[in-house]
């Protein structure tokens, strides 16, 4: 903007010197050009996306579709709330060139789907720019997600929509964004949210465990796909006690569609939170495992939320938090939590493939034989954690899922290997990275390998039990 040369420079251990002198020498040449002085303006004023306002209140927030079993709680918790939350049509190839085109491809993966998803449903005339929010989930913290916000109001401001309100969901106050306006009372929405949270995900491992066992095709789908319905139409009617009667229904469906197939072969999903969930970002590995027999075990979203409850007790014990409001917390909302998690777990012990989870602190304790349990960066000691309760269950083969450079799950799910076959030593890690220009073929390629070994722990599995 203030008519200045930049040049951008990337060492690696596989780095050309030829290439880096050659930007060296364009650099220079560009420095002696007499043509290329002038001279320096201020610079000029970066359009910013307008902040949000008492008055943006009735418009319609956008959110970003998450993944089947949950997505279809995010709006009718928000209408408890009084915002109209319209969730945006599955991502597909078209969100990701509108993502590389207004956002810096050196972002992670979900961050160029997210912005190109919003862009695109401008672009193609879905929502009207000027009577329309945008909003995100935040937590802070190291990742590059913590930038999710800035990015999405520069993509916005560079595709045409500066005027366009951007609002973060976050339960925290120290997330440093424009929307006097907005207000997210995390505390009011606590008890639904989590109560249609534990129900997406008793709807989530059921179907997972049918859909490689139905009798005829489509059928685990279109109960869970039903039961969603019916279970987020109680959500919006503010009505969440009776989710716990819409599941016990749930489970005699979902009873009714399956084979007697106990040993199945299985493989177990980690990994970042959005491509673990996201079909599209993850390009449909869970879905292509299901189409092979196997069995895919993917952990509860509930575990990704309860890990709070450890880290305040780690941090405060290690000395790196302290206040009263925590303990407070941490007392109330456990009592409360584990009340609703008996509740819905008693329920789902009459589903015929019912197994029992074994509690986030039973698996904070896993992982702390391999990490520190104060490495809470991006996933962080949670990815070992899930290899661990996957390995105690028997699953031996895990495949980890990340953006490409996600460094979080790079330094934990792929420093820990090591470590991991020390105490497993039957365990099989793959790792998965996924960006705009991952290929399909290479990311098939290694499942099959996956797929392959899991079945032999399957006739391995079933020689023993005889």
């Amino acid at each position: 903007n203030a008519g200045k040369t930049f040049t951008l420079i990337k060492i690696d251990e596989i780095s050309s010197v030829g290439s880096v002198r050659l930007r060296l020498r364009s650099l220079m040449e560009t420095l002696k050009d007499t043509g290329s002085k002038k001279e320096i303006t201020p610079a000029q004023t970066v359009k910013n996306c307008v902040s949000f306002s008492a008055s943006d209140h009735g418009k319609p927030i956008l959110g970003p579709d998450f993944a089947d079993c949950y997505t279809p709680f995010f709006s009718p918790v928000f209408k408890l709330l009084g915002y109209d939350l319209r969730i945006l049509p599955p991502s597909d190839r078209e969100s990701v060139e509108y993502g590389l085109r207004y956002a810096n491809n050196e972002i992670c993966f979900p961050a160029t789907v997210i912005i190109g998803d919003f862009i695109k449903a401008f672009k193609n005339g879905l929502y009207d720019p000027k009577q329309a929010v945008v909003g995100m989930t935040q937590t802070g913290g190291q990742c590059r997600a913590t930038s999710y916000l800035s990015m999405i109001r520069r993509g916005l401001s560079g595709a045409g929509y500066p005027n366009v309100p951007v609002v973060a969901f976050t339960a925290g106050d120290g997330l440093n964004n424009e929307q006097g306006g907005f207000r997210f009372a995390f505390r009011k929405i606590a008890k639904p949210a989590f109560v249609s949270l534990q129900f997406a995900d008793a709807i989530a491992k059921m179907y997972y465990k049918s859909v490689v066992r139905e009798i005829l095709p489509g059928q685990a789908v279109e109960i869970r796909d039903r039961y969603l319905e019916l279970g987020s139409a109680a959500v919006e009617s503010g009505d969440t006690e009776f989710l716990p009667e819409i599941l016990k229904r749930a489970v005699e469906d979902f009873n009714g569609i399956c084979r007697e197939e106990r040993n199945l072969p299985r493989v177990g999903i980690v990994g970042e939170i959005f491509v673990k969930y996201n079909r599209f970002s993850q390009m449909h590995v869970v879905d292509w495992l299901i189409s092979q027999g196997i069995e895919v075990s993917v952990p509860s979203l509930t575990d990704f939320a309860l890990q709070f409850f450890v880290n305040v007790k780690v941090n405060r014990d290690a000395g790196i938090q302290k206040g009263s409001l925590s303990i407070f917390l941490e007392m109330f909302f456990g009592i409360l939590v584990d009340t609703l998690l008996r509740r819905f777990d008693k329920i789902l012990e009459a589903f015929r493939f019912y197994e029992p989870s074994p509690g986030i602190y039973n698996k904070a304790s896993a992982a702390a034989d391999m990490v520190n349990l104060v490495d809470q960066f991006g996933e962080g000691w949670l990815i070992p954690a899930e290899i661990a309760g996957f390995a105690r269950e028997g699953v031996w083969d895990v495949v980890c899922l990340q953006p490409f450079g996600c460094i979080a799950n790079h330094v934990v799910g792929k420093g820990i290997e090591r470590r991991v076959k020390r105490l497993y030593p039957r365990a099989n890690l793959l790792y998965l990275d996924f960006d705009a220009g991952a290929s399909e073929v290479n990311i098939l390629n290694r499942l099959h390998f996956v797929a392959d070994n899991a079945r032999r722990n399957c006739v391995v599995t079933d020689r023993i039990a005889v």
